[in-house]
């Protein structure tokens, strides 16, 4: 059984970056830690593309020897044998950055052009992403009984595919599960298309058929958006244009290259109460001949080095007394909890004002994205507008699938037929 590989992009925006990789980010024994956007295992092959600042690309092999997840739970934390870094190639690296370093010194420094102050940029005031006004309202479309009697049959199969469609979601519309993988998702939507494409029907003559066969393709095409997507943001897929592929490759920051991952955090405490300051560390001490006990792999133990300076985190998320921002997230931990009761109490305005506080603070913040999606929805659902509210859920689902709320509000509009009859009565009437 051949090794999985993956890709790993590592880009230098300068030389003075390319000396700190092979001096000091890769140790004894050519090992490199690292903190890498996929889950790899243990013998698991990892190509390091390593992009030079003239755009020269040099292909580093590497084999993963431990592993270990990191503690904000999205990267992993690896520590990788570069087998690929040869003597000859590090000994083309420190030449490349020596005669890149000369030519700088010969050239002297170049005057920096004076550019005038951008603009400041306020945040919008709700997340933006998925509008209310999304929908497209519906053509109108004949009635049967005004269709040529020859047209009929094939105008009433696709009026009862229309109809199946308006009121399903995006990977029932597809016939595929909500988790389908890419290969997946492309064979249904080839599949659809080779059987309800609108020129697959141009040869009825006929134009009741080409504008339904139009507006059925439309939702098909929706359809396929919003699941390339959700596949995307998991990280399962890129989207080059309207195509879908699958992808084993991945682009790592350079900081995260040789860098040393954060302790996990303690436990927060109760909702918006202040963290109180840590007592100073107390420097280790030992005695005379004592061993001291090997540290097993945790992220800690592979990523530990304290020594390693870390960055300054934004000004807009730490405050005085609280360089690390560890106060901001706690309280939008709470504020998240909060908005959930308010959920549960049925409270839906209340919980979308407290949810679009966080989003302004956290505008990455996936279960705050989610939740304020589910409380439109709700909001939606009790104006009687059940297609614009499943919208809302959908979108919902794609931010966080595992948010329980959304889940339980999926299947409750999904399984409630007077809420699907009240509105296509209202649509066919």
């Amino acid at each position: 059984m051949p090794l999985v590989t993956h890709s790993l992009k590592v880009k230098c925006p300068t030389w003075d970056h390319v000396e700190s990789f092979y001096a000091r980010k890769v140790k004894d024994g050519n090992s490199l830690s690292a903190r890498v956007p996929f889950h790899p295992h243990v013998g698991e092959i990892v190509t390091i593309a390593l992009e030079l600042p003239d755009e020269l690309v040099i292909a580093i092999e590497s084999e993963v020897l431990e592993t270990a997840p990191a503690p904000d739970g999205k990267k992993a934390a690896v520590r990788m044998r570069l087998t690929g870094l040869t003597p000859s190639v590090k000994s083309r690296l420190e030449s490349l950055v020596a005669e890149a370093r000369h030519q700088k010194s010969a050239s002297g420094p170049r005057p920096r052009p004076e550019t005038p102050p951008m603009p400041q940029v306020l945040p919008p005031p709700e997340p933006v992403d998925a509008p209310v006004d999304e929908v497209v309202e519906a053509p109108v479309i004949a009635a049967a009984d005004a269709v040529a009697p020859r047209h009929r049959p094939v105008f009433l199969e696709l009026e009862g595919e229309l109809k199946r469609m308006r009121e399903a979601a995006a990977n029932e519309v597809l016939g595929v599960k909500w988790d389908a993988s890419v290969e997946e998702i492309r064979n249904a939507y080839f599949t659809l298309t080779r059987r309800l494409h609108p020129d697959v029907f141009a040869r009825h003559r006929s134009a009741d058929i080409s504008l339904i066969a139009s507006e059925l393709f439309i939702h098909i095409n929706r359809a396929y958006d919003r699941m390339r997507d959700a596949a995307v943001a998991s990280g399962s897929a890129i989207a080059p244009g309207p195509a879908l592929l699958p992808h084993r490759g991945w682009l790592a920051e350079f900081d995260d290259i040789g860098a040393q991952a954060r302790p996990s955090p303690p436990p927060p405490p109760p909702p918006l109460a202040r963290r109180a300051a840590a007592p100073p560390p107390v420097p280790p001490g030992g005695k005379a001949g004592h061993t001291p006990t090997p540290v097993p792999l945790t992220p800690e133990g592979l990523f530990g080095d304290e020594a390693t300076p870390r960055p300054a985190p934004p000004v807009s998320m730490a405050k005085a007394g609280d360089p690390t921002g560890e106060d901001e997230k706690i309280e939008a931990e709470a504020l998240v909890a909060e908005a959930r009761r308010l959920i549960g109490a049925s409270e839906h305005g209340q919980a979308r004002d407290i949810l679009v506080s966080v989003l302004r603070r956290e505008p990455r913040n996936r279960t705050a994205r989610s939740l304020y999606h589910l409380c439109s929805a709700e909001i939606l659902l009790a104006a009687g507008k059940n297609v614009e509210a499943t919208t809302q859920l959908e979108v919902a689902a794609a931010h966080d699938s595992t948010c329980e709320e959304v889940r339980a509000a999926l299947a409750r509009v999904r399984q409630d037929p007077a809420k699907k009859g009240g509105l296509f009565r209202r649509l066919f009437k």
